[in-house]
């Protein structure tokens, strides 16, 4: 094996490396924003319940989305 052999095995494996990093950091991105939908989410509807009162025996919710 030739030292041209070598760098190269060695650049491409750190290419690799990098790319998958890349991938890892888009993919945590991606669960932190769905993490974060999903706590406001969980948030809004806790709200809920403490807008409407106990005393009320029936009530309507909409989505106005």
């Amino acid at each position: 094996m030739t030292f041209l052999d070598i760098r190269q095995k060695v650049v491409g494996r750190s290419y690799m490396g990098l790319s998958e990093y890349d991938q890892w950091k888009e993919a945590n991105q991606q669960l932190n924003q769905i993490d974060q939908n999903a706590r406001q989410n969980r948030q809004q509807a806790e709200n809920v319940h403490e807008v409407i009162p106990q005393s009320a025996a029936f009530y309507c919710l909409t989505d106005a989305s």
